[in-house]
């Protein structure tokens, strides 16, 4: 989790962090990201964290299916964690936010 939260304030300064579901959800515009652990059972994730993208549909070549609202990657171990795809699909996420003012 705090490899996964260093990326993304390294990526995106001006995001602001908010506990959601007991989860810490990142925000711009709107809802980004999340990250969230295993440990938060009504996340359906069996082991690892989860790095999730709010209106996933946009990042289709992650494997989105068309009309996603949520697209997550599960990493298992900090050596899972592919730094330049993180950073990638939070460019990605940050260009789909632009798209809206300020909430």
């Amino acid at each position: 989790m705090e490899l996964l939260r260093e990326l993304i304030f390294e990526t995106v300064p001006e995001v602001n962090e908010r506990l959601a579901y007991n989860v810490p959800f990142f925000y711009r515009n709107r809802r980004l990201a999340f990250i969230w652990p295993a440990s938060v059972p009504w996340g359906n994730i069996k082991e690892g964290v989860a790095l999730g993208f709010m209106h996933g549909n946009a990042l289709l070549e992650m494997g989105a299916k068309p009309g996603s609202k949520v697209v997550r990657i599960v990493f298992k171990s900090v050596a899972e964690v592919d730094r330049d795809l993180v950073r990638q699909l939070l460019y990605e996420a940050v260009q789909n936010d632009n798209q809206f003012g300020k909430a």
